[in-house]
Parts: C-alpha cells; sequence; structure tokens
C-alpha cells in the first residue's frame, strides 16, 4: 500500500539532500572563514555539525542512487532520528529565545528546519520502500 508513496517520496528526498548539501557547503564557509576571526571556541562544534550534515547527505544520496537496500535504509533511520532531534533542538532553542527575548539566529531555525524535514522525509522513504529489497527468510 505505502509503496506507491515511494517513487514521489525519493523525488522529495533528492530535493532534501540537494538543500543539506547547500547547508553543509554554506557552512564549511562559515567554519573556514568567519569563526576563526569571530567565534573561535565554537569551531570544532560547528565542523561536527557541519560533517554530520555531510554525512547524512551522502547517505541518503547512496539510499537514492543504490535504492532501498535494507541495511542502507537501516542506517538512514539511524541518522535521520538524530537529524529530527538536531532539528527539534534547534527550533525550540529559538522559539525559547522569541518567548523569553534572548538572541535570535535566524540560520538556526532554518537550519533545524529544513533538517528535521530531510529527516522526515527519509523515515517516510524508508516506510515506504520497507517491502521491497527484502527476501523471504525461513526459519
Amino acid at each position: 500500500m505505502l509503496e506507491r508513496w515511494a517513487s514521489p517520496l525519493r523525488g522529495l528526498l533528492v530535493c532534501c539532500t540537494v538543500s543539506t548539501t547547500l547547508i553543509a557547503a554554506w557552512l564549511l564557509t562559515v567554519v573556514t572563514t568567519i569563526l576563526p576571526v569571530r567565534d573561535p571556541g565554537h569551531v570544532r562544534m560547528w565542523a561536527a555539525i557541519d560533517l554530520g550534515f555531510l554525512v547524512f547527505a551522502g547517505l541518503t544520496l547512496a539510499v537514492v542512487a543504490r535504492g532501498p537496500k535494507p541495511s542502507l535504509i537501516r542506517m538512514l533511520s539511524v541518522l535521520s532520528l538524530g537529524a529530527l532531534a538536531f532539528g527539534g533542538v534547534s527550533i525550540r532553542a529559538m522559539y525559547v529565545s522569541v518567548t523569553t527575548g534572548a538572541h535570535f539566529e535566524g540560520y538556526q531555525l532554518l537550519m533545524g528546519l529544513l533538517i528535521a524535514g530531510h529527516g522526515v522525509c527519509a523515515l517516510a522513504y524508508g516506510v515506504a520502500t520497507s517491502g521491497s529489497g527484502r527476501t523471504a527468510r525461513t526459519a
């Protein structure tokens, strides 16, 4: 029943991968040019986040290119849960900043929304394709 959603979700997943890759490229530029001068204490943290975005985008691209292989879908699902967690924390932090009058970072809200959306899309694709590519197990 859910297999009919696999093709549209695949297209949406490609769009999500492009947006995550563009965020990672922008973040790499910030980490290498702006942070060393303005906020050197956070270079490692943002570099690690950037690497996580690149790994997530790369694995998503592998799933799209190779098809829904169960082992790749499992790895993508785990990373998708991490993306949802990161996105949720980022979105919540910016919500709290707005409600308390603290410093608001628009880029953090946008990154959180996009990476959480990528995670949701990847999980949905995994569910929609979970029946394909599996072999019957015998007891």
